[in-house]
């Protein structure tokens, strides 16, 4: 029972009273709204359970249509709980029948699914002014945790290691150590600061980006403190580098460069494309035939090969006509893979003169200068190939 105050449609407003302590209020007969014993409110149901309790066949809902801002629908529908923006016809908010929160979709996946119109949208804020917070990204959506401008630091801490994962697996920590680790996910032995595990030649490359030309090439530069303020920088670079500047040329070097006092990067060392160690130049002067060697100030090192024919004389190394010094040279000839003579020059330099003060050679063969170009005669009735070495000793 209850006390009951209907807006009928014939006879008007019609009360009835009992002690019950429960208020109905209806139109047409229909009860809309109920207030129990307890003062709770019911819209649609007759047996409230909370102060305000809303029932309905398919939907229970709320409008709030404030004159001046946007209307909003709050309440229960087939969705979940929802927050519906009229003027935009989006809901804004759902928590569905498995607790999955959407914001911005209508049907959430998972726990908390986000959903924004546009690209380059913030996706969370964290109340400061720099805007940091989780975003999307301008052109493909990807979502991006950061900032939006200024300068501020960002931070990720973890408690162990802090592990990033790409398509379902870990590909790169920073462990508890603070070292980094590219490929794996321990280390044995001494920790590096930094290790790179792969399968293969490819795990570490520094690539320049600069535009092909001659000494272009990526680099690793060393260093550490070199005052007691503890001031760390770079003390020694090594770097890979372009050895000309044709383009599609692909002859690349490895050159070392040291700090002198007061100085910047000066190359020191270089090992080229042949294999020629230079030191203290960029390029080998010493020779049109040499393979490998040491070139470097007033010591070089070059070695040549080639095949002397049957009964005729052949150059087997150029010397440089730039330099004055000593040219030592010694060379070894026979068939193929039997080197059974021998023979060996001492030569003075003289920019662009030489001169011979030691010949040694066999009966079979011999040493000679033609100008800057080492030559053995064959004496011999089939090819012959040629090694010839040479150190310089300049002055």
């Amino acid at each position: 029972m209850a006390s009951i105050i209907n807006a009928a449609t014939s006879g008007g407003l019609i009360s009835t009273a009992d002690t019950s302590g429960i208020l109905q209020l209806q139109t047409a007969s229909t009860t809309a709204v109920t207030v129990d014993a307890s003062q709770n409110v019911g819209i649609g149901t007759s047996s409230p359970t909370r102060k305000l309790s809303i029932a309905g066949t398919s939907t229970a809902l709320m409008d709030f249509t404030p004159s001046s801002f946007t209307k909003y629908t709050v309440g229960s529908e087939s969705n979940g709980f929802v927050v519906y923006d009229e003027a935009a016809s989006a809901y804004r908010l759902v928590i569905n029948s498995s607790g999955n929160v959407g914001i911005g979709i209508s049907s959430p996946g998972t726990k908390l699914t986000v959903n924004t119109a546009s690209a380059n949208t913030a996706i969370a804020d964290f109340a400061d002014s720099a805007g940091i917070g989780l975003f999307a990204e301008t052109s493909s959506g990807i979502p991006i945790f950061g900032s939006r401008g200024g300068s501020q630091d960002l931070r990720i801490k973890a408690g162990q290691n802090l592990q990033l994962y790409a398509n379902s697996a870990e590909r790169a920590r920073i462990d508890s150590s603070g070292n980094l680790l590219v490929g794996g996910t321990s280390q044995s032995g001494t920790a590096n600061r930094t290790a790179v595990f792969s399968a293969n030649k490819f795990g570490l490359s520094v690539i320049d980006t600069t535009a092909q030309a001659a000494g272009v090439g990526g680099a690793l530069n060393l260093g550490g403190n070199y005052r007691s303020a503890g001031d760390a920088q770079a003390f020694a670079r090594v770097s890979a580098v372009k050895q000309n500047s044709t383009d599609t040329d692909y002859g690349y070097g490895m050159a070392f460069s040291v700090t002198p006092n007061g100085g910047t990067f000066t190359e020191a060392g270089r090992i080229d494309s042949s294999g020629n160690l230079l030191v203290g130049t960029t390029s080998f002067t010493s020779g049109t035939t040499v393979s490998n060697g040491i070139f470097g100030g007033n010591f070089r090192s070059v070695r040549s090969n080639a095949t002397i024919p049957a009964s005729s004389t052949a150059t087997v190394m150029t010397l440089s006509s730039s330099v004055t010094g000593v040219y030592i040279v010694n060379a070894n000839f026979g068939a193929t893979g039997n080197a059974i003579y021998g023979g060996m020059l001492i030569v003075v330099a003289n920019a662009g003169s030489f001169r011979i003060v030691t010949n040694g050679g066999g009966s079979s063969s011999a040493l000679s200068m033609s100008g800057a170009n080492v030559q053995i005669t064959n004496a011999l009735g089939s090819p012959l190939d040629a090694v010839a070495s040479a150190i310089f000793i300049g002055n």
